[in-house]
């Protein structure tokens, strides 16, 4: 090892391939993670009920149009951050959303959409788990040349030399190798051959990880991502949405969650639809959205004005606006105040000494 090397050597290095030891740094302490990706991007799965019988899945995608890129956000004009993943026989089945930064998510799609492309892959769940191959690549990648590439190391040569580091330099690169994060929060969505699916892949558990692998949400048939997601979910929560909603209720729902997530910071107003089923996979055009917007403001106006007939009533119903009298006082309370009457006549009369 050189004398000028950013970190010392604490012994003479052998031949022999040494253990590689994960220092306990790696055991990351628990966290509360209060930051997420910017803007909003959503997809759930409905039903159709069609005139002939039976029923089927479908799945409806929503996105805003805001940028991240890096420290920077915008809002072009006309772009839609919803990417289609599939093969040329069966395209548009399966798609990609995100929020969070851009750049990264534009590598990390066009990477898997080169092995899907290549393997044929028309399964959701298959398409999910190249996409978080490609994340956790991406991010190792990102990390090493970041934080280890400085010291004239790959990640495995680090791994093999720690043991001979000075334990500080280990310490200070394990923590910059952990710590790095890509920012990307993405949906998986689409239709196969066994139905209707979603995934997540990205964000932060609990304990400040950036989880690089997906999650599946088919079971409660609905999921958001970035800054705006809560706001989107807890709408969904109130109405306990479920996959077996029907088509009309659940276009007007996501609308409307959509347009309550507005109110976070960072989401964009303009809005993107697709809609995906067995037989066709189209994002909605304006004619639609324009639509749609008219029966959500009519429904709003109609939820505002029950509202203000109910304030109405409520102000002028008497057992509201009169002065609540004090409570009568109840039996019990009245034995036990003639029972404490008792024992202070009889403690009285004990106490009063005899004149004999």
């Amino acid at each position: 090892m050189s004398g000028n090397s950013v970190y010392t050597v604490g012994r003479k290095a052998t031949a022999r391939r040494r253990t590689r030891q994960v220092p306990s740094i790696l055991r990351g302490k628990r966290r509360t993670i209060t930051g997420r990706a910017m803007t909003v991007s959503a997809a759930a799965i409905c039903t159709l009920y069609p005139s002939s019988g039976g029923w089927e899945n479908a799945v409806l995608a929503i996105s805003d149009r805001m940028i991240t890129a890096g420290d920077i956000e915008y809002e072009p004009g006309g772009n839609c951050k919803i990417s289609w993943l599939g093969v040329p026989e069966c395209p548009g089945k399966i798609l990609a959303l995100v929020s969070g930064d851009a750049v990264s998510h534009g590598t990390i799609v066009s990477r898997t959409l080169n092995e899907v492309l290549a393997h044929y892959i028309t399964d959701v769940g298959a398409v999910a788990k190249r996409y978080a191959d490609n994340f956790a690549a991406l991010r190792r990648e990102q990390a090493e040349r970041a934080s280890l590439h400085p010291l004239g190391l790959s990640l495995d040569s680090f791994l093999d030399a720690q043991a001979d580091m000075n334990q500080g330099v280990v310490n200070d690169a394990m923590e910059r190798l952990r710590s790095h994060h890509l920012g990307v929060e993405a949906i998986i969505a689409g239709m196969d051959s066994t139905g209707a699916h979603i995934y997540t892949v990205g964000g932060f558990n609990e304990y400040g990880e950036e989880k690089c692998y997906e999650t599946c949400h088919d079971a409660i048939g609905f999921c958001a991502v970035g800054i705006g997601g809560r706001h989107f979910e807890s709408q969904y929560m109130v109405f306990q949405y479920n996959r077996i909603w029907a088509l009309a209720n659940a276009v007007l729902l996501m609308y409307m969650a959509k347009k309550k997530a507005e109110v976070a910071p960072g989401v964009g107003a303009a809005t993107d639809m697709h809609y995906i089923d067995n037989r066709i996979a189209i994002a909605l055009p304006d004619e639609y959205k324009n639509a749609l917007d008219e029966h959500y403001e009519a429904h709003s106006q109609t939820v505002l004005d029950a509202w203000i007939t109910s304030v109405e009533r409520m102000a002028a119903d008497e057992r509201l606006i009169a002065r609540p009298a004090p409570p009568a006082p109840t039996q019990q309370a009245n034995e036990a105040s003639s029972v404490g009457q008792s024992d202070d006549s009889s403690g009285t009369q004990e106490s009063t000494p005899s004149t004999e």
